[in-house]
């Protein structure tokens, strides 16, 4: 199923579908499902609060996960954190 994010600009459609690309350990820790869904949000330039509203989660508990995924990624930042995830192959830019 497609989540549809509203906002000021319109509705934006991002598809988070299937099943999370499989990872290999050579890559570090394996990202949970709701990992990936937050981290492809933010891929595509999607504000925590975004995120949060899509996934039915709080702010926080946004911030939980992107906290997991830095840990995870061994990045500090969205950009490092997105570019990574795109030339792993874990979202699609």
């Amino acid at each position: 199923a497609a989540i549809w994010l509203s906002d000021w600009r319109g509705s934006l459609p991002v598809a988070l579908r299937g099943d999370p690309p499989d990872q290999k350990a050579k890559d570090g820790p394996a990202l949970s499902k709701r990992e990936l869904e937050v981290l492809q949000l933010l891929v595509h330039g999607h504000t925590y609060a975004d995120v949060a509203q899509a996934l039915g989660i709080a702010e926080g508990t946004v911030q939980t996960y992107v906290k997991r995924i830095y840990e995870k990624m061994d990045v500090s930042t969205k950009a490092e954190a997105a570019l990574l995830a795109v030339a792993r192959g874990l979202v699609r830019p």
